[in-house]
């Protein structure tokens, strides 16, 4: 299955072929107060630090996205259309993590995670830069691509609840730059159930701001982060769907 997924806000459009989770919002910026309206809001919202602080778990430790060679993730792919009482379809895709060191363009070392559907095609490669300092995206690329130069910090170390940050640089797409910003935050720790067992994962929050000549488009993703696991759950709409990855099996 290909997705194509589609970035609409104020007239612009870009169309990203296997970057990993684009959403259409409205944001008037990039800070601490992102305006949500629309579908977004199950995704990004408002920080309420008071009331995450007062659900605090326990959590593990260990890193966030492991850079062991060649551990791998299977997931289970849940497609549910917006709007709609049709039943969701579902599909299977495993990631491989390979690390890469340096990083080209981002100096360090880093990860690079391959996903496959079923027929074992390569369907997206994502590379993240992984030290000391926290986790940073650096690019998505698949028919077509995506980088943020430099890499668009996720996480910082140490890991604080209700911790945000702010990316200024220059987002790539295909073969076009744009001026970028971006906006990532750390949620409470979430009790998320594996057939492995039940894991306690970070929910990161981010957002990119493309800036096209004045006009904005706005690429939202989630993703939860469990300790010394990596990436067990990723939400996102592509189109008129709304897609849940839930990882049902690892090897690290």
């Amino acid at each position: 299955m290909r997705f194509v997924y589609s970035v609409r806000s104020r007239g612009v459009r870009l169309s990203l072929i296997g970057a990993a989770a684009i959403l259409a919002i409205a944001s008037a910026g990039c800070g601490e107060a992102i305006q949500n309206t629309g579908e977004d809001n199950r995704f990004i919202r408002e920080p309420d630090i008071k009331s995450e602080a007062a659900a605090t778990k326990k959590v593990k430790q260990g890193p966030l996205l492991p850079t062991k060679n060649g551990g791998s993730w299977r997931s289970k792919v849940t497609v549910r259309q917006i709007r709609s009482s049709s039943e969701p379809s579902i599909r299977y895709e495993t990631t491989v993590a390979r690390g890469l060191s340096p990083l080209a363009g981002g100096g360090g070392s880093g990860q690079l995670l391959e996903t496959r559907g079923e027929a074992q095609k390569s369907s997206r490669r994502e590379v993240f830069k992984v030290d000391t300092h926290g986790i940073s995206l650096s690019s998505i690329s698949g028919e077509q691509s995506l980088a943020a130069i430099p890499p668009f910090p996720i996480v910082r170390y140490p890991i604080q609840e209700g911790h945000s940050i702010r990316w200024n640089g220059i987002l790539r797409l295909a073969d076009k730059s744009y001026p970028g910003q971006g906006y990532s935050r750390i949620r409470s720790p979430e009790e998320i159930s594996l057939p492995q067992g039940k894991v306690t994962a970070y929910r990161v929050d981010t957002v990119l701001i493309v800036n096209d000549g004045g006009r904005q488009v706005s690429i939202p993703m989630a993703r939860w982060f469990a300790p010394g696991i990596g990436m067990v759950r990723q939400r996102f709409i592509v189109g008129n769907s709304d897609v849940t990855k839930d990882t049902i099996s690892y090897k690290l």
